[in-house]
């Protein structure tokens, strides 16, 4: 039994579905003749030897998983991070992605700019740290918590005039009886304690 009838026979993974791919690649097989032994398009059996032979394994794993389509996964894997923008913008504009879709491409771009082509990520190196690195880091770390704090502030300003618009509002008869005609007879429980502080 050749590996070809061994491919079309059994339930492969994915990812080794597309190794045999690039195997048969590898031993010469056409396109179109891979395309017809595996029952998938010439155009998909191209695009993923190109993704397979450039590292591309993330890559080619979402578009098996149908997280983002083959065109895209080609795009990423061609173009330097301003060209995967425009291509990005250009998708949603279109409406070729959208909604999860655009979400699901912007993290796969991320993950590979973090990780790299792989499935796995690659094993971390010990970074030598100066002490210029270790200050660096704590002023990061302290303009991140001034800016939470500051982000906090404003929130709570935003909470206490709405809690005190909503408490004027309330108190007015013509209000509360306008709350009951549309059959809003109670307040939930979570504005009422935000009313009592």
């Amino acid at each position: 039994m050749s590996l070809v009838e061994n491919i079309a026979r059994r339930n492969n993974s994915a990812m080794e579905l597309l190794q045999s791919i690039k195997y048969l690649k590898g031993q010469g097989y056409a396109d179109d003749a891979i395309a017809a032994k595996t029952n998938l398009g010439r155009d998909y059996i191209r695009g993923i030897i190109r993704l397979l032979e450039e590292g591309e394994e993330y890559l080619v794993n979402t578009v098996e998983k149908g997280r983002i389509p083959l065109y895209q996964a080609l795009n990423i894997a061609a173009e330097d991070d301003a060209a995967v923008q425009s291509a990005l913008t250009e998708a949603y504009e279109s409406g070729a992605l959208t909604g999860k879709k655009l979400v699901v491409v912007q993290k796969i771009i991320s993950r590979r700019k973090h990780y790299g082509k792989g499935l796995s990520a690659p094993p971390r190196e010990k970074a030598n740290l100066s002490a210029e690195d270790l200050i660096a880091a704590y002023e990061n770390g302290a303009r991140e918590k001034k800016r939470l704090l500051a982000q906090s502030n404003y929130i709570k300003d935003v909470l206490d005039y709405t809690a005190m618009a909503l408490r004027q509002l309330l108190n007015d008869v013509h209000f509360t009886n306008q709350l009951k005609a549309v059959g809003m007879n109670e307040i939930p429980l979570h504005v009422t304690d935000l009313l009592k502080r």
